[in-house]
């Protein structure tokens, strides 16, 4: 049985390499200098001082901070741009031995390890250890040539303990083991291993001030690399890289899994399901891109199996090999390459070896035939990608498997995370079986919804004049997203080539048959395309509400009305709103609690100073001025959300998609790690570790904030639109009269100002009890306010009884 492959990352690798043999160079030369007395004795003990505690620490930050501000000072200004670059330095692993021993040998009594150093150390070595214990378990069973293989896999480990045994004279008092009697270098690791298995907890409760917490070790303006000695060594750390690599995507892999199996439960939405493993599919790209960086070429698929038989001595790899390098994918992706053309359409009979049943008992199969059946499924379904992607049918909101099917069917080559996604896709097949097809159906009851709620938007908006600030720009993005729906969604875009290209190749079939075909079975792309929906519909709705002004306006005149004496009834629609975006947004502050204030705050929102209403301003006969920014509108209250709509709707890069969720999440992380003591294996244990989220806690953190932000998306911003509407013009209606009789017969214009008959309203009202206050009526009741209340009072009932004979119907 192979061990499991662990989290690691290469990249995590090498900083901690770097961060390892930096400290080691810098102060085996500091060393060095003070022996020839160039430098002194407290110079040279500087980068390896002991780590200060409580005040002592935080004195010696200030005394640092206050010395850095000093030098920075004296530099011109034009160093700024080069200190900025990161200076690499290439050490041969020949000289490490004698590094550590010019520090072991040094007079400096005063020269002490930092823990930092000994934790990048220990983890470096523990990767590498972990990479030795799998090939080992995987290598030709061949006594002499397995023999030297596995001490060909030691030799950077031992060479890092022998390091650490040089060095442990001089570590830090609270990392010395107390058993001061030889030991050998595994023996030592351990101790240490072990030691600081319990100051991992400890470390980060140990802080300055309440919001401070220690970041990792900067290394990004000085890199320091391990250079390998000979092309033996050069060969074994491309095969590190690869281990680390895919045990980076196992770990993705077994997360994807869950996800899809909870979908399966009902337990989350397809949305999420499908945008956390196209999100996984983007960060398997820029693994393999971080990983083998440093390897030209190692990326293609067909360069990582000579390198696996070299340094494992095999040619045929096991069941579990196989299936951990995602080997089953990647040979039905060559055979498919073998048989493709880049710029034709390829038919393959579904009936191939009998075809692909999901109500087969997977678990009965044996290897053999698992492989058949993914062979036959994954053989079905790579020519309809390939209908998908055609540049004839128009397509969006696509997946990262799709496009890089695209790419593969183009250049005939299968990158490593390609083999991996295409694995990923199996496995959904795999949970999922004869339910694939409700990820569809949940897709297409998504966008059936959004349609008749587009339909009635536009029905109801034909009485509607438009305001000024209406674009037109405006006017084609809800025509745009109708018809994309209609013929892109609820139609099959690619149905008529296929029909068309069976006919002329005589294969039987039919349109019913054939209609969606693809979708159905491609879950990823459904819940994709339903999340772009989703994001649409948002977009569009929120757009309305901002431009009309009916969401904040009616917000405030509702408030009011909930502060009369006999106050209205709950507002389903209006409580939702502020309830999604705060009081705090809505009102700009706490929510008004009197006439007055939400006299106040509504001018707040129209940009009006605060001073506007100081009781002991100045008597200038100045008049209030706007803003000319005009009314506030409603904020964005979703942050990843935006991130996607912006790629899915705006076109933004999937790269920079992937760095700004990943900047968002990691400081996401960082705040929670400085509020709580991570005391548990959690991202913000893990980002107060590392400074940065492993790929697997990425997808949690995403899967998490998702949970979260979906249902404010899925707020119906329309129907709020048009309640407002229906309301303040039965509102308009009713006062008319004795809005006419103070303001004139042209207070609004048409309807397109309704909302500003709340700002009137609380005008008057505002005024009113004003008046009545000076004249010692407190407490009277307004008329104009319950005029307002008892029109609202009926319109909500009417809705009520509406919306209960549409939901009978």
């Amino acid at each position: 049985m192979l061990l499991a492959f662990p989290e690691i990352s290469y990249k995590r690798y090498k900083d901690d390499t770097s961060t390892f043999i930096k400290w080691l160079a810098e102060t085996a030369q500091s060393c060095r200098s003070e022996t020839s007395g160039s430098t002194s004795t407290t110079e040279s003990a500087k980068p390896g001082g002991a780590r200060l505690k409580g005040k002592a620490r935080k004195l010696a930050k200030q005394g640092s901070s206050t010395a850095n501000n000093k030098s920075s000072a004296t530099k011109p200004e034009n160093n700024k741009t080069s200190a900025a670059k990161p200076e690499n330095h290439v050490v041969d692993s020949s000289e490490l031995l004698g590094l550590a021993h010019t520090i072991s040998n040094s007079k400096n009594s005063s020269i002490i390890v930092p823990t930092e150093i000994i934790r990048a150390g220990i983890r470096a070595v523990s990767a590498r250890k972990k990479c030795t214990a799998y090939f080992e378990s995987i290598t030709n069973k061949d006594g002499d040539e397995k023999l030297r293989r596995n001490e060909s896999h030691a030799y950077f480990t031992k060479l890092i303990e022998v390091v650490l045994t040089i060095l442990q004279p001089h570590f830090a008092p609270s990392t010395t083991p107390k058993d001061t009697t030889e030991q050998t270098s595994g023996s030592l690791l351990q101790n240490l291993q072990n030691r600081f298995a319990q100051l991992e907890v400890e470390e980060p409760e140990e802080t300055d001030d309440e919001t401070e917490v220690e970041a990792p070790v900067d290394n990004q303006l000085t890199v320091y690399e391990l250079r390998a000695t000979d092309q033996k060594s050069a060969v074994e750390e491309q095969a590190f890289a690869y281990f680390c690599l895919f045990g980076d995507l196992e770990k993705v892999r077994s997360h994807l899994k869950a996800v899809w199996t909870d979908y399966k439960l009902e337990r989350t939405d397809i949305i999420t399901a499908a945008v956390v493993t196209n999100t996984a599919f983007q960060l398997a790209r820029r693994a393999q891109d971080e990983a083998l960086s440093a390897f030209p070429g190692a990326g293609d698929y067909t360069q990582f199996i000579p390198m696996l038989n070299r340094v494992t001595g095999k040619v045929k790899m096991d069941e579990d090999t196989e299936n951990w390098t995602f080997r089953l994918a990647y040979e039905t992706l060559t055979n498919f390459c073998a048989i493709s053309e880049p710029y034709a359409v390829d038919l393959i009979d579904k009936t191939l070896l009998g075809g692909y049943n999901p109500l087969d008992n997977r678990s009965q199969m044996c290897w053999r035939e698992k492989h058949n059946e993914d062979n036959v499924l994954l053989m079905e379904l790579l020519p309809e990608f390939c209908y998908v992607i055609d540049e004839e049918v128009e397509h969006f909101a696509g997946d990262e498997l799709s496009q890089a099917i695209r790419e593969m069917k183009e250049t005939k080559e299968i990158a490593i995370w390609l083999a991996f996604a295409a694995t990923v896709f199996l496995d959904i097949h795999h949970i999922m079986r004869e339910k694939v097809e409700r990820a569809f159906d949940d897709f297409q009851a998504i966008v059936i919804n959004a349609k008749l709620v587009m339909k009635r938007h536009t029905d109801f908006m034909r009485n509607v004049p438009w305001p000024q600030t209406w674009s037109a720009k405006d006017e084609i993005i809800p025509q745009r997203f109708i018809a994309e729906m209609e013929n892109y969604m609820l139609q099959d875009p690619a149905l008529a080539m296929k029909m068309c290209w069976y006919k002329k190749e005589g294969v039987s079939t039919t349109e019913e048959y054939e209609r969606f075909y693809f979708h159905k079975r491609q879950p990823i792309l459904c819940g994709l395309q339903a999340f772009y929906t989703t994001l649409m519909l948002k977009r569009i709705g929120g757009r309305y509400c901002n431009t009309f002004g009916t969401a904040v306006f009616p917000a405030h005149l509702y408030n009011a009305l909930q502060q009369k004496p006999n106050p209205v009834s709950s507002w389903p629609a209006m409580e939702n709103l502020i309830n999604l975006h705060t009081p705090e947004r809505i009102f700009i502050g706490a929510r008004p609690q009197t006439i007055d204030s939400c006299f106040k705050q509504i001018h707040l929102m129209f940009g009006y100073s605060v001073t506007d209403f100081a009781a002991n301003q100045r008597q200038t006969g100045r008049r209030p001025v706007a803003s000319k920014d005009r009314l506030r509108p409603l904020e964005e209250i979703t942050n990843i959300c935006t991130f996607f709509r912006q790629a899915l709707c705006q076109g933004m890069p999937a790269a920079i998609l992937v760095h700004r969720i990943e900047e968002f999440l990691n400081k996401q992380a960082q705040e929670k790690a400085q509020k709580q003591k991570p005391k548990s294996k959690t991202p913000c244990h893990e980002w107060s570790r590392y400074g940065r989220l492993s790929s697997t806690q990425l997808l949690e953190a995403l899967t998490a904030s998702l949970a979260f932000e979906l249902p404010g998306l899925r707020f119906s911003y329309f129907d709020l639109h048009r309640q407002s509407i229906e309301m303040l013009r039965k509102v308009n209606a009713e006062l008319k009269e004795d809005l006419t009789q103070v303001l004139g017969p042209r207070y609004i214009e048409d309807d397109s100002q309704l909302p500003a008959v709340c700002l009137w309203i609380l005008k008057l009202a505002c005024e009113s009890e004003r008046l009545a206050e000076y004249i010692g009526l407190r407490g009277a009741r307004n008329g104009l306010l319950e005029k307002t209340g008892k029109v609202f009072e009926d319109f909500l009932n009417e809705y009520c009884c509406q919306t209960a004979f549409e939901q009978l119907n």
